[in-house]
């Protein structure tokens, strides 16, 4: 296995270093706990704007970077991780995760689906899902965001839970 550095400050704890999209979203901590692995609960409960958490992510090189995040459904219907380019304005990664019962189904606006097919860890419903983003230009301000009730077009309608923790970006081709 390769090695490399997670670049996410406090992956799974939202409460810390994550600054806040919107002001309607209710913050959970630990409400999943498997071993080492803690998943907190993002609720959105504005069906007026997009709510979600959000970091600063700081890579060195441009180039291609890996993001996995483990996500558990709640009771929204679509969820979105993006890795935002504030400095060029462009998406470089937009995961749509929806579910098929438990199971997460990821549709890519931006980037890549490098999960394969879901695998659950254990009977949890806790699932490890793994991207790639487009190039990365590195001296750009690069967002990662989180949002628990919206779809691809980042709409601002929905509402409900994820709960989800455990994020990874890092200056790797795939997530260690």
């Amino acid at each position: 296995e390769i090695a490399s550095t997670n670049l996410v400050l406090q992956s799974q704890d939202f409460s810390v270093t994550w600054g806040a999209i919107g002001t309607a979203l209710t913050l959970t901590s630990g409400t999943e706990v498997l071993g080492a692995l803690s998943l907190d609960t993002l609720d959105d409960t504005s069906a007026t704007s997009a709510q979600g958490k959000s970091q600063t992510i700081t890579f060195t090189g441009n180039a291609q970077k890996a993001i996995s995040i483990f996500v558990k459904n709640g009771t929204s219907t679509s969820s979105v991780v993006r890795l935002r380019d504030n400095t060029g304005g462009a998406n470089r990664l937009l995961a749509a995760i929806t579910w098929s019962g438990t199971t997460p189904v990821v549709t890519m606006t931006t980037g890549t689906d490098l999960t394969g097919t879901p695998e659950q860890l254990g009977s949890s419903g806790v699932y490890r899902l793994s991207f790639l983003t487009t190039t990365v230009t590195a001296a750009s301000v690069n967002v990662l965001g989180i949002f628990p009730a919206t779809d691809a077009s980042i709409a601002v309608a929905g509402t409900g839970t994820v709960e989800c923790g455990g994020v990874q970006a890092e200056n790797a081709l795939v997530s260690t």
